[in-house]
């Protein structure tokens, strides 16, 4: 549920990477012990506390990984403003892929 602008009091800025890459890092061969879908429902329940719990807040949701189309499609929904970087032409310049 979005927010009517003209209501908006207070600004916060989620970040999250639902989609974790699979790649070793240097000193563990895990990066999240968490599935995407684990991440997702925790993303999704972090959205809905934040709503509950401070009023007249808008949500800023900012994800670096590729999250299905579904799931994306959810979360869109969910915030006020939906953040992709996996699609930024920035990110896609300082990012190199695992």
């Amino acid at each position: 549920m979005k927010i009517d602008p003209d209501k908006v009091e207070y600004i916060f800025i989620l970040s999250s990477t639902i989609v974790v890459s699979n790649a070793p890092l240097s000193y563990t061969n895990s990066r999240s012990i968490f599935t995407a879908q684990q991440r997702f429902d925790q993303t999704v329940e972090n959205i809905e506390i934040l709503r509950a719990k401070i009023s007249n807040i808008a949500i800023i949701l900012v994800d670096p990984s590729p999250v299905p189309p579904g799931l994306k499609t959810v979360l869109i929904a969910s915030v006020d403003k939906y953040i992709d970087c996996e699609d930024h032409p920035m990110y896609a310049k300082t990012h190199s892929p695992a």
